[in-house]
């Protein structure tokens, strides 16, 4: 699949992660470490995130900071997720939360996305600079969106 394909499905992808989060509250949280937590809104979407990713890239293994994972071998490409970073402030009811998953090769990300705090903000590998979908420079109504990206 070519980046730009995968560009737009993660972009869809995104939006209905961000329509999940936004439709369930956490009910339950763990301790993993120091100001670090995970709850059953970040398990949840990490379910949907993998099998989405798996649906997308069949054979791509799929990392994820809320699960251990074992690969028997070298793989050639990798998908990281944050399925919830911010999850203090997701327990809150704070909405300033993000999602990033990332194809990753051998030479680095290939191609990235991060949705935070329900704005998507590409991180794409050479170029191609947008904002929510949009050219960054047709979005220029405010000092966040003419900040370098």
């Amino acid at each position: 699949m070519s980046d730009g394909a995968l560009r737009t499905a993660l972009d869809s992808m995104l939006r209905d992660c961000a329509a999940l989060v936004r439709a369930i509250e956490p009910t339950s949280a763990c301790r993993k470490g120091h100001q670090d937590y995970v709850s059953d809104v970040d398990l949840r979407l990490d379910e949907h995130l993998m099998a989405a990713l798996s649906a997308l890239t069949p054979g791509v293994p799929v990392l994820s900071e809320e699960r251990e994972v074992t690969l028997a071998a070298p793989v050639a490409e990798w998908w990281i997720v944050d399925p919830i970073d911010g999850t203090s402030n997701l327990m809150a009811g704070i909405p300033f939360v993000g999602i990033s998953v990332a194809l990753v090769d051998r030479d680095g990300p290939r191609v990235a996305r991060h949705h935070a705090s329900l704005l998507a903000w590409p991180a794409p590998r050479a170029g191609h600079r947008n904002r929510n979908g949009l050219p960054a420079a047709a979005q220029c109504g405010s000092r966040a969106a003419q900040a370098p990206l």
